[in-house]
């Protein structure tokens, strides 16, 4: 089965579309006559999407005189921030780095982080759900692949649904990590 690779950047929840994989039936004289119909596969991606570096770059040379630590957009108080303000202002889906990108770069002070209620009318969600994790797992559910995997990292791409959120939890621990190693990956 041929598969279309999106790659879904776990900081910010946006998917990049990486184009088509074509399976060997597909390649075939047969195949080409009777087009494959395509899946979708994730490859969750330990880093900032192209859009929101563009962006948070856009912002950062805007500011005067920027905490040092953000030039590489790895600083964990930025990562904080960032995700402190979708927590304020309810955000469970990728937002583009420009809306975002100067409230958090303003300064390094802490930013209260407003945990999912449960009386949110658009979320349904588990007690321990963070709006980062929501934002990853509802891209997961809306291009319902047929596999997800994290890109260089040596989990077990996943298939059914149940794994692919957990997926999606190990991909949130891995960002906080490169985040609290200022990029640096162990």
């Amino acid at each position: 089965m041929c598969q279309d690779i999106l790659a879904v950047y776990a900081p910010c929840a946006h998917s990049v579309d990486e184009g088509k994989q074509k399976c060997k039936k597909a390649k075939s004289l047969r195949g080409l006559l009777m087009k494959c119909k395509p899946a979708n596969a994730i490859k969750l991606v330990i880093d900032w999407c192209p859009e929101c570096k563009a962006g948070f770059e856009k912002v950062f040379n805007q500011i005067k005189v920027p905490p040092v630590t953000y030039g590489n957009f790895w600083d964990p108080r930025l990562m904080e921030r960032y995700w402190a303000i979708k927590s304020q202002h309810r955000l469970f889906y990728a937002v583009d780095a420009e809306k975002i990108g100067p409230l958090a770069f303003v300064n390094r002070d802490r930013i209260q982080y407003l945990p999912i209620s449960q009386e949110h009318p658009d979320v349904t969600a588990e007690q321990d759900t963070t709006w980062e994790l929501y934002a990853l797992q509802v891209q997961v559910r809306r291009l319902q692949p047929v596999s997800a995997w994290i890109e260089g990292y040596s989990y077990v791409p996943a298939e059914r649904i149940g794994y692919q959120l957990h997926l999606c939890k190990l991909a949130i621990v891995e960002t906080e990590k490169r985040a609290y190693n200022f990029g640096h990956v162990e």
